[in-house]
């Protein structure tokens, strides 16, 4: 029942950011996350708020685990940069996972505004990842130049999605 409020408040007052999961797929999905050993009962607790409020953009827990986040105002600014840097930091725990970050420049200086935590290094978590920025955005998205990593497939991913970009390595 509280679920069920829950959902019918956040779609009410316009505050969802997506596709809230149901509670079978809750179900499932903390099913998973007992399977690989991630924090069970808390995350879960934690994701429904988060994903109303608008922070959590997208989960994806199988076949990998996929958590992307970013409040709207953060988009809003991402929208606006001309430059987005992009770093990943590798193995952060046991099960490794990469945290990517985007940073835009909001008055010339590098501020984080999203994030990608997966236990995936492929094009295709990297081009999703992207895929759900541009969409959330109206494909506003456009930036002239990205820094990032020397991943082939993060690479890939940015040529693929933004194809006017110039894309220098760190």
């Amino acid at each position: 029942a509280a679920h069920k409020k829950m959902v019918t408040e956040s779609i009410q007052n316009g505050e969802s950011a997506g596709v809230i999961p149901t509670r079978v797929q809750l179900r499932k999905m903390k099913q998973y996350l007992r399977i690989s050993r991630l924090p069970s009962r808390d995350s879960i607790k934690n994701i429904i708020p988060m994903h109303c409020e608008g922070f959590l953009l997208k989960v994806d827990y199988f076949p990998v685990v996929s958590i992307m986040l970013g409040s709207p105002t953060a988009l809003q600014h991402l929208t606006e940069c001309k430059h987005i840097h992009i770093d990943g930091t590798f193995s952060v725990t046991n099960e490794k996972f990469v945290l990517t970050t985007i940073m835009g420049e909001i008055n010339d200086v590098p501020t984080p505004l999203a994030w990608l935590i997966s236990n995936s290094r492929t094009a295709q978590t990297y081009d999703s990842f992207f895929s759900v920025f541009k969409n959330a955005r109206s494909n506003r998205l456009q930036p002239e130049a990205i820094l990032g990593d020397c991943e082939i497939a993060l690479r890939s991913a940015v040529v693929a999605s933004f194809p006017g970009a110039i894309f220098y390595r760190d």
